[in-house]
């Protein structure tokens, strides 16, 4: 029985092409039919993926009144075999939503080709299997806790196996809820993983929250007992269990009780980590014989739709909402990360963000699966950490980033004046250039439906590809005096470029040896790894591939046929491509992209693949953000906020290629990503697999066309079982559907087969919150604050911006200032003398003020009156979330009479 061809499409298509290939090592003898599967991809773009093993002179047709199709065998003369494909794509009815792509061969393979195991039905089944593969292969590092901490993954899962033990000796039953109110550290991950593997339901939060939202989290999840930090946050949270009731036991992961205070007539009793350790070590050895006989004690009563954890949301507006995620939510971020992130055995792993957060835990859990080791650090740590690990991914969300493009933005600024205008010189040039290869690459966004005429596309492409000629020499130099610069401060190599774009593929030494599946897709096929190829199977291809491909709904056009070679695989530890024995500089040949695969503008007639110890420095990219940070990092990835698209604008300038991407707690978190192979500045990218999405209109919830902004709605089976204990809140977000309202409004770029966006079909544009839009007092006029704060955030004199003015007749903004840029630019300004370091209230609005007519111009919504406000919004004021999100409605309440008198 021959394999099935998955195929998906929206508009009706014919084209076909022509290859030479090699062999396959699972040739068939004869096929006689293959099945064809439903459409079930991307509704603005004719896509197909086919895995052909074969080995004869194959001729196939699809049509659509049939449901498979009949293949006739011929003969060869040779190895090199010709595959002539005609495909007729059948029209789909639904082209306003999109469901990802679905697995080529077995539902059971994960994106970065680790094997999600049948047996994974709840998340603690992921030790079983990653200590069975990487048993004595370091899991975790936390170098900044007392005692320091290294441990292999036999000895985590352990370790999770003996807390689990424990909590059940104390009495702890299955589905009651227990409290982690602990930061980063290995013990946290033993805590979180014990509670799971024992069936109970852990409510976490960070020991940095205010104690009254403790207490509210607490009294609200109904939990029975507490694990903390430290005795210092025990005592600080006497009150908590001094007054509660239900409070069975309290779990100390560092520190001795020796450092207990206590308060109130009630004693509750106290167990140490250690303690709770060796209650489930003994226990275990007196029960069982064996551990394989305890594990399967272990998971027996929990499944795969009960309720993991509850996380309550920090979120910018209202009071915090328990969301429940199930270990089916988590297991699907476990299983589909790897196509935004290819770890490998071996990687390393910089956490940095809270252990709690849904972002960061499903990101642990994911790399975990992979036999990646994970370092925990502090933001004081951070960027001696970044040398001393030099790790391959660090998660992050994206107000680091900015601070990155702030910080070389000022070093920039503060350069002298020669220097500071050759670096701006070379900044404008080569972001003009990076636009213009958008353009002629079909990456660009737009709203307009109607596409543009074949005419009007060439000549858009034939200037942009001109000025972009012209442009390139600038750019090269730019990149070796200035780029380079900044490169080296951030610790990127000049290897950087070879590794990026290599970061999706693997490398098998031996390709003649293993030669394997090959997937025939045209140019402008978006695909990722998985779809490309079988994951850890090399294999070379020499051959013409089809250039472009311009179609409408019934015809096709072959623009030019390109002979070249691909390359499919570049491991990312050791091993360089050489191609006539010479090696290769990546950057220089000019990469173009074949469904996301590297094409180099060379023939080869001998291929050596050679393996060395790594040389130099390595750097990559980043969920929903790849960016370099270190000597070693292959990623950094961002979450948890929208990166601003003139930081988005300006890695790229300057080589650093990001992915940003898009998620909510509600949906565990991901949803969202933008990939390599259509990497659309300024947009979140296409789904993960299985996620569907949608675009409504507010008020009649009517599904919008592409280009038409409106209330994003998702579905997929990350999606929360709800708001714990609160089924009015849970009907507001969730229909009867399975359709979740994210509360964010976004647009989905239309299907064009020709124009600047043609390579962009589907991608996600979310431009923000529906719940911060201001409605002006004045005829009702909607406003996005959002944007305008990202514009006024590129002046260097604003440190913190929010827009106010709901129900005003005109905006405002509460403004934190950058002091030192404020002096600075009143000295050039001779407001202030060289030497003085006031500048005056009256000065400093009126050059915040200037600023902001500046930066934001463009917007048909000026900002009026300005508050400035001494005290930044910080974690601990309450101003921001623990995420770096500021609380709008926070700090509406905070200034409400300040804001008031504004107005007056």
């Amino acid at each position: 029985m021959s394999p099935p061809i998955p195929i998906s499409s929206s508009y009706a298509s014919t084209f076909s092409y022509s290859a030479h290939v090699f062999p396959s090592v699972f040739a068939r003898s004869n096929f006689t039919r293959i099945n064809l599967h439903p459409p079930v991809l991307c509704q603005f773009e004719s896509k197909v993926i086919l895995l052909l093993r074969y080995s004869n002179i194959l001729q196939i047709r699809f049509t659509s009144s049939h449901n498979s199709c009949r293949l006739r065998p011929c003969s060869y003369d040779n190895l090199a075999r010709t595959v002539r494909i005609s495909l007729f794509l059948q029209y789909t009815e639904k082209p306003l939503t999109r469901r990802c792509a679905p697995f080529l061969e077995s539902s059971l393979l994960s994106g970065n080709g680790v094997v999600a195991s049948d047996e994974w039905k709840t998340v603690p089944d992921i030790w079983r299997s990653s200590a069975e593969k990487y048993g004595d292969k370091i899991a975790l590092v936390d170098p900044y806790h007392d005692p320091p901490s290294t441990m292999t993954y036999k000895q985590l899962e352990d370790a999770i196996l003996d807390f689990a033990e424990g909590l059940r000796v104390i009495g702890v039953r299955p589905s009651e809820k227990l409290a982690l109110f602990a930061d980063n550290s290995c013990r946290w991950l033993v805590a979180d993983q014990g509670m799971m593997a024992c069936g109970a339901i852990n409510v976490v939060r960070g020991s940095r929250s205010s104690t009254e939202e403790l207490l509210q989290i607490y009294n609200h999840s109904e939990s029975v007992a507490l694990a903390v930090d430290n005795p210092e946050m025990c005592n600080r949270m006497a009150k908590l269990f001094s007054l509660n009731n239900s409070m069975r036991f309290i779990i100390l992961l560092w520190g001795e009780k020796s450092g207990l205070v206590s308060e109130g007539e009630k004693e509750v009793p106290v167990y140490t980590f250690m303690e709770l350790i060796h209650l489930g070590q003994e226990s275990r050895r007196v029960l069982f014989d064996s551990l394989d006989n305890r594990k399967q004690y272990m998971y027996e009563a929990i499944k795969s739709d009960d309720i993991a954890t509850l996380v309550y949301t920090s979120g910018t507006t209202g009071n915090p909402k328990g969301v429940m995620l199930t270990h089916q939510n988590l297991l699907h971020q476990i299983r589909n990360l790897g196509d935004i992130v290819p770890a490998e055995v071996g990687d390393r792993f910089l956490s940095m963000l809270p252990s709690w957060h849904a972002y960061e835990r499903a990101s642990e859990y994911f790399i975990f699966s992979c036999g990646v080791e994970q370092v925990y650090t502090t933001m004081r740590k951070l960027k001696d950490d970044l040398r001393r690990y030099q790790p391959h991914y660090l998660i992050s969300v994206p107000l680091v980033y900015e601070t990155l493009y702030s910080g070389i933005q000022k070093q920039i600024s503060t350069s002298s004046l020669v220097r500071k205008l050759v670096a701006l010189t070379f900044l404008r040039a080569s972001m003009r250039y990076m636009e213009c290869r958008r353009i002629y690459e079909g990456k660009c966004l737009t709203k307009d439906r109607k596409p543009p005429s074949y005419l009007q596309s060439m000549l858009d492409w034939l200037w942009a590809r001109i000025i972009a000629t012209i442009l390139f020499p600038v750019h090269l130099l730019a990149k070796k005096l200035v780029y380079s610069k900044i490169h080296s401060a951030i610790g990127i190599s000049k290897e950087f470029q070879l590794k990026v774009h290599s970061l999706h593929f693997n490398l098998t030494k031996g390709l003649n040896e293993k030669l394997g599946e090959i997937h025939m897709v045209p140019l402008n096929l978006e695909c990722d790894q998985y779809d490309l190829m079988q994951p850890n199977i090399a294999c070379i291809i020499n051959t013409e591939f089809l250039g472009r491909c311009l179609y409408k709904p019934s015809t096709a056009s072959l623009l030019k046929v390109y002979n070249c070679v691909l390359i499919l695989p570049l491991q990312k530890s050791n091993a360089r491509p050489a191609v006539c024995g010479r090696w290769m500089d990546v950057a220089m040949y000019g990469p173009l992209w074949l469904g996301g695969s590297f094409l180099l503008w060379r023939r080869a007639t001998a291929w050596v693949v050679l393996e060395e110890p790594r040389s130099g420095q390595w750097d990559l990219l980043s969920f929903c953000t790849f960016l370099p940070l270190a000597n070693n990092t292959d990623a950094g990835i961002s979450g948890g906020g929208s990166l601003s698209s003139h930081v988005d604008r300006f890695f790229e300038a300057i080589g650093v290629t990001v992915q940003n991407g898009y998620g909510l707690t509600e949906t565990s978190p991901v949803i969202a990503a933008r990939r390599l192979s259509c990497n659309v500045i300024g947009s979140v990218g296409h789904p993960i697999k299985h996620t569907e999405f949608k675009i409504v209109d507010s008020e009649t919830d009517e599904v919008l066309p592409p280009g038409t902004k409106g209330i994003l709605k998702v579905r997929g089976p990350q999606l929360m079982k709800g708001y714990y204990k609160n089924p009015s809140a849970t009907n507001q977000v969730l229909d009867r559907d399975g359709w979740l309202n994210t509360g964010d409004i976004g647009w989905i770029v239309p299907h064009h087969s020709t124009g600047r966006s043609r390579n962009s079909s589907g991608v996600i544009v979310v431009d923000g919150r529906a719940k911060d839009t201001i409605v002006l007092s004045t005829e009702g006029e909607n406003v996005e604050p959002g944007e305008i704060e990202e514009a006024a955030m590129r002046s260097s004199l604003i440190h913190q911006i929010v827009v106010i003015g709901q129900d005003k007749r005109r905006l405002g903004a509460v403004i934190v200032p950058n002091i030192e840029e404020v002096l600075k630019a009143a000295r050039e300004s001779s407001i202030i003398d060289p030497n003085s370091s006031d500048v005056g209230q009256e000065n400093v609005t009126s050059l915040i003020c200037k600023e902001l007519r500046t930066w934001t111009s463009e917007f048909p919504f000026q900002i009026g009156p300005v508050l400035l406000v001494n005290d930044p919004f910080t974690i601990d004021n309450g101003l921001m979330t623990p995420t770096m999100k500021i609380r709008r409605d926070k700090v509406a309440v905070q200034y409400s009479d300040q804001i008031e008198n504004l107005y007056k």
